[in-house]
């Protein structure tokens, strides 16, 4: 049984990739590499559009013949023998929108490649070539749920895309595919670097080709056009694991099943009873199911729903609903299992918030001092990065953690964050000692004006002047500078009414 992680994917997309069905296609396309390769910039600047046609044609069969891979992925099919056919799984109108979305970028590619090149328009290719990579699966996806040509031009149809995937994922689905080309790259270049000398490098770089090269040429040549199309066709298989499944396509209603064909079947008593079992055991879950509690999407008003889908929104209150629900009957290990699938690396702490205070509490309860420090960490976190429903689940640690602990960068806004709820002393705690762990930070002068105007608050105007003096001494040209001098004539003309 495969583990339904990042790596675990990757393996599974190369295997994919080398079954008979898609390598055929891969050879296809590896071929084109390796004859633009022989024959060089100069022989084929003459050839005109045939030669190119020909190439758009083995380019836009091998995307076709991936996207119909992608497809059967996400039916479920990946330990099914892969067909030698284009169209499996992919239906005959996206395939044509897939072959002229591979027509138009290569066309424009192309264009710029033309000469005269020039540093403007090889920068603009690449910049096309970036945003292609980025924008792959979201426009893949649109292409599989009918957004038709748009997809490639439709800022919205991205975005739902990417709410379907996930932020969080897709960037995985960027990433991990980016660490393996870089890899590739790097030992490729290595070992043209050994493996020829310079003449044959010379050969290997010339414009006019490798074509009649030594047979080391060649099989480096080779090597790249292998390397290429495994860059090519990696990505877009591993972004399948991240799409949602295609949507139900059974008709009940075209179901026909002649009970003639089960006449056969020997119905003793122990199918029988195996029978009734399944029965009971299937009204007892429905009986479970219509007495459970509605979603309550109130449950998500501490969450981050930006960018959530409507369905991921209900699967979220739900889980919390039936959270609370196992909390109230005192099944704290079954509330915590449900919750454990939110705070992972794979979920933003600001979004997932409410599971996250939930199992901090869980944790707190059963004394599970690990999973609580790191559970609060994560919530200090938020609160650093402005979450303003996280702050009052940490408060407490934030008065007894050691100074130099947290981030500096956390300092500032976890003060600011303390002040707004008038927890003066939380200030004074956090920015205690801040300039001697962290001499050369910017927020020196931040955090202990701060902490100056909290000293004022608290009455204490003899240690908040002292401050301030301080601060104007050794930061004369601050930009706080001003506010820092007037806070100080209001402080001494208070203390001198006083």
């Amino acid at each position: 049984m495969h583990d339904d992680t990042a790596i675990s994917y990757l393996q599974r997309s190369l295997q994919y990739l080398i079954r008979p069905g898609n390598l055929l296609y891969c050879g296809l396309l590896a071929a084109v590499f390796i004859a633009l390769r022989l024959l060089g910039d100069e022989r084929l600047a003459g050839r005109g559009i045939l030669i190119w046609g020909i190439v758009f044609v083995f380019i836009a069969l091998f995307a076709c013949k991936m996207l119909d891979s992608i497809q059967r992925l996400r039916y479920g099919l990946e330990h099914e023998a892969v067909p030698y056919g284009l169209l499996s799984k992919l239906t005959p109108g996206v395939a044509g929108e897939a072959a002229v979305v591979v027509l138009f970028c290569g066309v424009v590619l192309l264009l710029l490649h033309l000469p005269p090149q020039n540093d403007s328009r090889e920068l603009i290719a690449q910049i096309l070539a970036v945003a292609l990579y980025v924008l792959a699966p979201a426009v893949i996806l649109a292409l599989f749920q009918g957004e038709g040509l748009s997809a490639l031009f439709n800022p919205a149809a991205w975005k739902r895309a990417l709410n379907d995937i996930g932020i969080t994922r897709y960037l995985i689905v960027l990433a991990i595919p980016l660490l393996v080309a870089l890899f590739l790259v790097i030992a490729y270049t290595l070992l043209v670097q050994l493996a020829l000398s310079p003449a044959d490098q010379r050969s290997y770089n010339s414009s006019s080709g490798a074509y009649g090269a030594p047979p080391v040429v060649y099989a480096i040549v080779a090597l790249r056009g292998l390397i290429l199309t495994l860059l090519v066709a990696l990505p877009l298989l591993y972004s399948a694991w991240f799409y949602p499944p295609p949507p139900e396509t059974l008709d009940p209603e075209q179901l026909d099943i002649d009970e003639s064909e089960l006449a056969h079947i020997n119905m003793d008593d122990a199918l029988l009873a195996e029978l009734n079992r399944l029965k009971a055991e299937e009204e007892r879950l429905a009986n479970h199911h219509r007495r459970a509690p509605p979603v309550d999407l109130n449950l998500l008003r501490e969450a981050d729903t930006e960018g959530m889908s409507a369905e991921e929104q209900r699967n979220f209150a739900g889980d919390l609903t039936q959270a609370d629900v196992l909390i109230r009957q005192g099944e704290n290990d079954q509330a915590i299992a449900l919750l454990e699938k939110y705070t992972d690396g794979m979920h933003d702490t600001g979004r997932y918030l409410p599971a996250y205070k939930r199992l901090h509490q869980l944790y707190r309860r059963q004394k599970r001092e690990d999973e609580m420090q790191m559970m609060e960490m994560r919530l200090i976190e938020a609160t650093a990065s402005g979450n303003p429903h996280s702050y009052v689940t940490i408060h407490q640690t934030l008065n007894e953690i050691a100074d130099g602990v947290l981030p500096a960068d956390w300092i500032y806004p976890l003060a600011q964050a303390a002040a707004s709820k008038q927890h003066h002393d939380t200030v004074l705690a956090l920015t205690r000692n801040f300039a001697k762990h962290h001499p050369e930070h910017p927020h020196i002068v931040d955090n202990y004006f701060l902490s100056a105007r909290t000293l004022a608050k608290k009455g204490d105007l003899d240690k908040s002047q002292q401050l301030l003096q301080q601060l104007l001494k050794r930061y004369p040209d601050h930009t706080k500078a001003t506010q820092i001098r007037r806070t100080l004539e209001l402080l001494q003309q208070r203390s001198a009414h006083a």
